[in-house]
């Protein structure tokens, strides 16, 4: 008798996992679709292939484009804040040599009222960088003074 209903009980686990899944196949889909052609997730000195950086902006435009919250896992609703700045992040690992990711993540950053998170990210991108590039610079020059 008890082994009926262990496997009853298994049974009903298993179909509620299998949903589970399968619903989680589906919210995945299109970013796993986006993130396909990304081949190259670290950094190289050699500048990213056009195509990867066509890919990347695609994820990012479709991530911004999202209702809060959709793009996460919906058991976790407080990642729903932290995704999209994780993703601009994983997109400076191999686009850290392309100037203008770094300043659309500057300006997504104070879109979101996080200021110094943008101070820090151009910082981060004028001292470690771009150095030696003086556009780079001056940009991070009229932020820091548009804000003062």
């Amino acid at each position: 008798m008890r082994g009926e209903d262990e496997g009853a009980r298994k049974l009903r686990v298993y179909a509620l996992l299998e949903a589970r899944y399968h619903f989680y196949v589906a919210f995945h889909a299109p970013r796993r679709a986006l993130e396909e052609p990304i081949r190259r997730r670290y950094y190289h000195v050699a500048p990213l292939p056009a195509a990867e950086l066509a890919a990347w902006r695609r994820l990012l435009s479709w991530g911004a484009a999202q209702p809060t919250g959709h793009v996460c896992d919906p058991l976790e609703p407080e990642m729903a804040e932290v995704l999209p700045s994780f993703t601009y992040e994983r997109c400076l690992l191999p686009g850290a040599s392309v100037r203008s990711l770094w300043k659309e993540y500057a300006l997504f950053l104070e879109g979101k009222g996080a200021v110094e998170d943008a101070r820090g990210v151009l910082a981060r991108a004028s001292g470690v960088f771009f150095r030696d590039c003086a556009p780079m610079l001056l940009y991070h020059a009229q932020f820091e003074e548009a804000r003062m």
